[in-house]
């Protein structure tokens, strides 16, 4: 998958499916995995920012993706 904006829900869920598959794959960082890994996480952090603003102004909950994905404990082991 090429990195690209998050524009969408369509495009948040597959960089999350994404993320999910690198994370549980064996995959070392500085090679094109764990580049992609690290770009997809910029953005899918980016995604979230924007819309937890978004929804806090119209008061209605966002996801996290903590929630969805053992993200945060990969993430930092990776980087």
């Amino acid at each position: 998958m090429t990195p690209k904006i998050i524009q969408n829900e369509s495009d948040y869920e597959s960089a999350c499916s994404r993320i999910y598959e690198l994370i549980h794959s064996d995959i070392e960082k500085g090679t094109p995995e764990g580049n992609e890994l690290e770009v997809l996480s910029l953005l899918v952090e980016n995604y979230e920012t924007k819309h937890q603003l978004a929804s806090q102004n119209q008061e209605i909950p966002t996801r996290n993706l903590n929630k969805v994905l053992p993200f945060k404990s990969h993430k930092n082991s990776f980087f």
